[in-house]
């Protein structure tokens, strides 16, 4: 294969104009069910038909909204009554959670069910009730012209009992296992829980209220199994990252009610790791070119063998996995998901969204004449909005000194591999030594333990070399 039919992502893929513009807000995608059932998201996430556009369903989404569906319909009798979402922030929790809102509510409609394929849809209308803790304040919720203070209260209004809701919100109105049950039996009706160890944590100063919302957790759950209510669901999110003792307060009271009914909760990870290349796509790209995939697949390929790469870079199943996550390296999302995910703060895919915004407009700003995939290098530490996502953000300030002198400077003196690089523009073309640098900075942030940190010289000749410069990895060694 000729080096000069590759064509750089610049010319074939295209970023979404927020990227290329640099007004990107990950605060746009960062979900809140109260939204989502107030009419109050922003677009596209306002509506279900643009939600599922510009969604990536998983295949754990998939599969919950025909196990969800299914047992509101009644064609699904062997479906978890209690399904519980356990992972950290940025994890999919809310997004799934939205997604079961809008399939529910509008699952009828031709837009919606061209979307997300042939899910079952309930005889009788399904009534979605949506409870986020981070809805609430100190006055409680706003419903209609009222204020709900209570999570019982509130999901008695949401199911259309305002009489109950507004007599029993209060301390003494909690309801029994028994009066659930007759409220969720033979209807479909679906719970939506979010962010409930945050409301856990908000009351946790007011013992007696605490203890009664537990008590509430518990009779929903052992009523939502009733035999009876074979139509209700109740679907909770547990973020443990930031509320860590609310959310074990949380599953102990889940597992406490199922142990009583010899039954287990049923875990649903929304976003595995499969996942993660597409879901990128699809937010940060408007056009990625299917034609260009197979070539800087083959390519990568025949320059791993070339310059004898470790194997698990000459397999077929790498070129495979480079023609699956183009235009992202393989390598690029496994460092981030791997390692730096597992820093609390950067928050997964959120702050992989944040990250690879500033260096995807980066990339189209320099047009680099080797950039055919991105690389764990393009997260350059020459980029203020890189350096404060993988410093400040990251509670890791003391790093900036250190960028600051070693790979790039914003003012004074030129760091060392900035002076580098100028030193020797002419031969490489490239920053040889600026991405170097990023790289091992990127392999070095990790929340894991210690002996995981870093990379080894191999990977890292491996991971910046470029089919463009196949001479570059003598230079990198």
């Amino acid at each position: 294969m000729s080096k000069s039919s590759l064509l750089q992502l610049w010319k074939v893929c295209r970023p979404n104009a927020d990227i290329l513009e640099g007004s990107f807000l990950v605060s746009e995608l960062a979900l809140d069910l109260y939204a989502v059932a107030r009419g109050k998201a922003k677009p596209p996430y306002d509506d279900a038909v643009s939600f599922f556009e510009a969604t990536h369903i998983t295949r754990s989404i998939d599969s919950l909204l025909h196990d969800v569906l299914g047992r509101l319909a009644g064609s699904k009798k062997a479906v978890n009554p209690v399904i519980v979402f356990d992972v950290g922030f940025g994890g999919g929790k809310t997004h799934a959670m939205a997604a079961l809102f809008y399939a529910v509510r509008d699952g009828r409609k031709a837009g919606v069910r061209k979307l997300v394929g042939n899910i079952p849809v309930p005889k009788d209308e399904p009534t979605v009730v949506a409870i986020s803790g981070d809805e609430y304040g100190g006055r409680g919720v706003q419903r209609g012209n009222h204020w709900i203070k209570t999570l019982w209260g509130d999901l008695y209004y949401q199911l259309g009992e305002h009489k109950l809701a507004l007599a029993n919100d209060n301390l003494g109105g909690v309801p029994d296992r028994e009066t659930l049950r007759e409220l969720l039996s033979d209807r479909p009706v679906l719970i939506l829980f979010d962010e409930l160890p945050k409301y856990l944590d908000f009351v946790k100063d007011d013992a007696k209220l605490l203890s009664k919302v537990k008590h509430f957790v518990h009779a929903l759950t052992l009523a939502v199994c009733d035999p009876g209510c074979k139509r209700s669901l109740l679907v909770v999110s547990i973020a443990g990252d930031v509320y860590q003792n609310a959310a074990e307060e949380v599953r102990r009271e889940l597992r406490s009610a199922m142990d009583i009914l010899g039954r287990k909760m049923q875990t649903y990870e929304p976003v595995r790791s499969e996942d993660v290349p597409h879901i990128l796509k699809k937010r940060l790209f408007g056009k990625v070119s299917a034609e260009t995939t197979e070539v800087v697949a083959d390519a990568y390929n025949e320059l791993y063998e070339n310059i004898h790469a470790p194997d698990r870079f000459r397999r077929i199943e790498y070129r495979k996995r480079i023609a699956e996550t183009y235009p992202f390296h393989p390598e690029l999302i496994d460092v981030l998901y791997e390692r730096v995910a597992t820093i609390p703060e950067f928050q997964r895919t959120r702050g992989a969204l944040r990250l690879l915004a500033y260096a995807i407009g980066k990339m189209w700003q320099d047009k680099e004449e080797d950039a055919f995939l991105i690389q764990p290098h393009h997260i350059d530490l020459s980029d203020k909005g890189v350096i404060d996502e993988l410093t400040s953000r990251l509670k890791e300030e003391k790093f900036k000194n250190a960028i600051n002198s070693d790979v790039f400077s914003h003012g004074g003196k030129k760091a060392k591999a900035e002076s580098l690089d100028a030193e020797h523009a002419a031969h490489f073309r490239v920053p040889l030594f600026r991405r170097a640098c990023n790289a091992i900075y990127l392999y070095t942030l990790t929340g894991a333990k210690a002996e995981v940190r870093g990379v080894d010289a191999d990977t890292l000749v491996s991971v910046s070399a470029t089919p463009r410069h196949e001479d570059h990895a003598q230079w990198y060694r």
